[in-house]
């Protein structure tokens, strides 16, 4: 079994094409790295559902002695089954209307890209996993976290979590320990709303600009290629959370 893996993003391919289902990702060459060092290229392979079309991406494992690196394309992330856009776009929609429930997030979504059961709970998930980068502490030590280890040899490892916080300091503890001890309550639609406009500020700053445009309703995404404004903004926004945090978006 190979060692855990640390996951690199190549940001030049792109799903450009409905001919071919198969698209192999580039090894990337890195000083002091020769082919003896690798002799025969291994791949991981992941299908990843783009609407009413399936894709497997193929990506590169390069290892020197104990190093194990994986590289995957800029609109994938391991274990996930669709591309990032949809997510993206899924917190989105959610968050440009204070009125919009997760449950028609969701099924805008699921229209928009032709799939035909995207969950509420999974906009629920993805938006407390971006949630955590406006929360994080850039006094607070971090270390770059590593994807789980894989079952098998052939299966994908999982994505890289954002950074944690050291949950050793004391303060820190202190404070969740007291804030577990208080009663849960439901959100109210202040709550909600005060979630929707930080994420929402949260990607006009990643993505640089003021306003983020969803894509048309028409023509729907039903298949690739992805192309246009929302999609470059997608890669602007994974880029800045693998440069800044040295992890994945989700």
């Amino acid at each position: 079994m190979l060692p855990k893996p640390f996951i690199i993003i190549d940001e030049k391919t792109r799903i450009e094409t409905q001919e071919d289902k198969n698209i192999f990702v580039p090894m990337q060459k890195e000083e002091g790295y020769t082919q003896k060092h690798c002799p025969k290229a291994r791949y991981w392979s992941f299908k990843l559902s783009c609407g009413l079309s399936e894709y497997v991406i193929h990506c590169p494992i390069k290892q020197i002695e104990k190093d194990v690196t994986l590289t995957v394309p800029l609109f994938m992330v391991p274990k996930r089954k669709y591309p990032i856009y949809v997510y993206i776009y899924a917190v989105i929609t959610y968050c440009s209307d204070p009125a919009m429930s997760q449950r028609e997030a969701a099924k805008k979504t699921g229209e928009y890209f032709g799939i035909e059961k995207f969950s509420h709970s999974t906009v629920c998930r993805v938006m407390k996993k971006i949630e955590h980068f406006i929360n994080y502490k850039p006094s607070e030590p971090s270390e770059p976290s590593e994807p789980n280890e894989p079952s098998e040899p052939n299966e994908p490892n999982g994505p890289i979590k954002p950074c944690e916080s050291d949950e050793s300091n004391k303060h820190d503890t202190e404070k969740k320990s007291a804030q577990n001890k208080q009663p849960k309550h439901f959100p109210t639609s202040k709550d909600m709303s005060e979630r929707k406009h930080k994420l929402l500020t949260f990607f006009q700053e990643v993505a640089g600009s003021t306003s983020l445009v969803l894509p048309p309703a028409k023509p729907k995404k039903l298949r690739p290629p992805y192309v246009g404004t929302f999609f470059d903004k997608c890669h602007q926004i994974t880029m800045h959370i693998y440069n800044k945090y040295k992890c994945l978006l989700l």
